[in-house]
């Protein structure tokens, strides 16, 4: 993302996972919210996960609070970031895990985060693969791991790539 970042000449910078896709609505919003709105430094998008389910609903709004209350914004809700904070900041830390949410904590620090949308489209692959509910309560065992100082390292080995 870092090497993104520098090859990259615009004023705002935008990091997707590779799961998700943007609606046209949420570039023009990220546009709009940073010219009218000089506090927000960055920010991320409300999802729209792409499955009919009601767990899912519950989980689109449980990800909203998360960035509400404490101001974690995850990868797959997009986050976007003015170049001028995002060089301040020193972009995202050097971490095998977690380097977005470790990113939007330092973001939450340096003014306010803009929540858009519903404009962000996510593949719900993982979660199905696992049980919604089953793979929310282990993404948070894995922070609570990280608080707790287990090293990223090895909660990185343990964290199954579904690609």
């Amino acid at each position: 993302m870092n090497a993104g970042a520098v090859a990259s000449s615009g004023e705002i910078l935008l990091f997707l996972h590779a799961d998700c896709w943007l609606e046209r609505a949420g570039l023009e919003e990220v546009r709009t919210t940073l010219r009218n709105e000089p506090e927000v430094v960055g920010g991320g998008f409300r999802q729209i996960l792409d499955h009919p389910g009601w767990v899912y609903r519950w989980l689109e709004w449980g990800n909203a609070v998360r960035v509400h209350w404490p101001g974690w914004i995850y990868g797959d809700q997009g986050i976007f970031v003015r170049r001028s904070v995002f060089d301040e900041l020193g972009g995202f830390p050097g971490l095998p895990l977690m380097e977005d949410l470790y990113f939007s904590k330092r973001l939450k620090q340096a003014g306010r985060l803009a929540l858009l949308g519903p404009h962000l489209h996510v593949s719900t692959r993982r979660w199905e693969q696992t049980g919604p509910i089953r793979q929310t309560l282990r993404n948070w065992r894995f922070i609570l791991a990280a608080r707790l100082g287990t090293p990223l390292e090895e909660l990185a080995r343990r964290y199954r790539d579904v690609r």
